[in-house]
């Protein structure tokens, strides 16, 4: 739940205080955050004993008074460069082929072939019917791979895969020169990412671990990110998915767990991660304070370590109240 009408922006950056923009969401955005939101109520609860034990390490000598600036940490931005890697930049003629295959590489091809190959050898010993289409099944390559995403990438207009392939002239495109159907079609059947037979049963994603681990190293390595790093609320369906409880050995929460893990190479360097309501926490600040990053994001009401003065204040319109911690967290609201 979040306060209304307005939410306490906190920062533990500077000691100004700012108003909070309520811009009205759109139809289509209010339906994703309640969509968003029905997932976190069925996977995560906020008020179980999971953040209890944060109380034993930060309400203790937490406390909270007016701004005045003493406690706010000030952090110097140690980045030298950002953007794209000059040398990267510099081996690409800048065509939208390179720039696809500067994130899907040559070693993510190389996994999709390979498992592949093994999955259709798998069903082919399976399958004993002399008709299947899995009997005729020859090895696929790379050019055959790049072909089959781009017939993948390009399709969306028919319902029905088969259309692509029709005679009739409503039906005329161009990839039935590019692929077979029916090889298509045997290619989808087989597109896999991970070996069934000795797949990991611990790991929830062990199915697309692999693919994921890579795409992450290919889409991390050209660029350098800038000051400000955003982490938006449409990662949440996902990462409830595949983390929704906390891990013994981690001394923060499940929302602050996954910012931490999501910027683990991007801290002490000055930087300012930005995160919506579901990941800001006192407990986050502190966290990301202690390693040189400043965090700005707004901050739900039954968090743990809020203010309490700040929370209780009925506001008249156009007032603002702010509160600074003894440990450099500015709140605002």
């Amino acid at each position: 739940m979040t306060l209304t009408p307005t939410v306490p922006q906190w920062k533990s950056r500077t000691s100004s205080i700012e108003n909070v923009d309520e811009t009205p969401k759109s139809s289509t955005s209010n339906n994703i955050d309640n969509i968003i939101e029905s997932v976190i109520a069925q996977n995560i609860d906020y008020n179980d004993d999971e953040t209890d034990f944060l109380e034993q390490h930060i309400e203790t000598n937490l406390m909270w008074g007016p701004v005045t600036g003493n406690y706010l940490k000030n952090i110097s931005l140690t980045l030298n460069d950002s953007g794209i890697h000059s040398h990267i930049y510099d081996l690409y003629q800048k065509t939208p082929y390179d720039f696809y295959k500067m994130m899907i590489t040559n070693e993510i091809f190389q996994l999709f072939i390979n498992e592949m190959n093994v999955y259709a050898q798998q069903e082919k010993n399976k399958n004993t019917t002399r008709r299947s289409r899995i009997q005729n099944w020859k090895d696929t390559t790379q050019e055959e791979m790049e072909k089959f995403i781009g017939c993948l990438m390009w399709m969306g207009l028919l319902q029905s895969i088969r259309d692509y392939w029709s005679k009739k002239s409503l039906y005329e495109n161009s990839l039935k020169n590019v692929l077979p159907r029916n090889r298509f079609q045997i290619l989808l059947k087989t597109w896999l990412f991970a070996n069934n037979e000795n797949a990991n049963t611990d790991d929830r994603l062990n199915k697309i671990s692999q693919l994921l681990t890579k795409l992450q190293q290919s889409f991390q390595a050209p660029i350098i990110p800038g000051e400000f790093i955003c982490i938006d609320e449409t990662l949440v369906p996902f990462k409830v998915y595949c983390g929704q409880e906390r891990d013994p050995a981690e001394e923060h929460t499940v929302p602050s767990q996954v910012v931490l893990n999501l910027t683990k190479n991007l801290l002490n360097s000055g930087r300012t991660i930005v995160v919506d309501n579901y990941y800001t926490s006192v407990e986050l600040a502190h966290k990301l304070l202690e390693t040189n990053t400043y965090i700005i994001g707004t901050l739900r009401s039954n968090r743990k370590c809020n203010p309490k003065n700040i929370l209780q204040k009925k506001l008249k319109l156009g007032q603002t109240i702010a509160e600074e911690s003894n440990t450099g967290v500015f709140v605002e609201k």
